[in-house]
């Protein structure tokens, strides 16, 4: 057996959620330099300058991918091509010196595997998510292995439930928005070490971040 190490790892893999303006690109750009921004959302517009002012090593490599301008037939082909960047980039990083990471966003990156793999987005059974989730987490668990901080930065979406009366022409209730929640690989809350959660407050004009889990 192998005696564990007393020896802390000063690094962390964290996800990072917030609704659209709450402060995670800012916070993600605070970390250690060298740093690479996988920026699949480009929201990093407004935020990233300043940090590059002040003399900070991050590089913003931008992908695109809009599944709504895409011809149906070449969706999966423009995924696969995406997503193949996107790992031969992040690979490369960690191989020459890259000391932080973020996904901006992982949600969207998250779809991009899946229509790599489905040409849509979901595939036909549970079973087929079990290579697709293999891949996906390979590149978590790299950052892991060669001590680089990796922040997971997740969007949010309405969330619709069936509320109300049954409504006799369709034999259903009515879909209603309940709220809003977290997108992206279900997963992920289970391999990461820290999930923050960012919300600005009107009435105080303060930020604030929510610690959920925390190594």
């Amino acid at each position: 057996f192998t005696l564990a190490s007393e020896d802390l790892t000063y690094r962390t893999i964290a996800s990072i959620q917030s609704e659209v303006g709450d402060g995670k690109t800012f916070f993600c750009c605070t970390a250690p330099g060298p740093h690479l921004f996988q920026n699949i959302d480009i929201g990093t517009e407004g935020v990233i300058e300043q940090f590059r002012k002040e003399g900070k090593e991050i590089y913003d490599e931008k992908y695109i991918w809009r599944p709504g301008d895409i011809e149906e037939a070449d969706l999966q082909a423009t995924a696969v091509e995406v997503r193949d960047k996107w790992e031969a980039d992040f690979r490369y990083a960690i191989d020459n010196g890259i000391r932080s990471v973020t996904w901006d966003t992982e949600s969207r990156i998250w779809q991009v595997y899946r229509y790599a793999d489905f040409g849509a987005p979901n595939g036909d059974s549970i079973n087929d998510y079990d290579a697709l989730n293999q891949r996906y987490e390979t590149l978590i668990n790299l950052a892991k292995e060669r001590d680089i901080n990796l922040f997971l930065v997740r969007s949010m979406k309405d969330d619709w439930t069936q509320s109300g009366a049954v409504s006799k022409r369709t034999g259903k209730k009515s879909m209603t928005v309940s709220g809003r929640k977290v997108w992206g690989y279900e997963h992920l809350p289970s391999i990461v070490f820290m999930q923050l959660e960012f919300r600005y407050s009107k009435e105080e004009k303060e930020y604030y971040i929510d610690i959920g889990k925390c190594r």
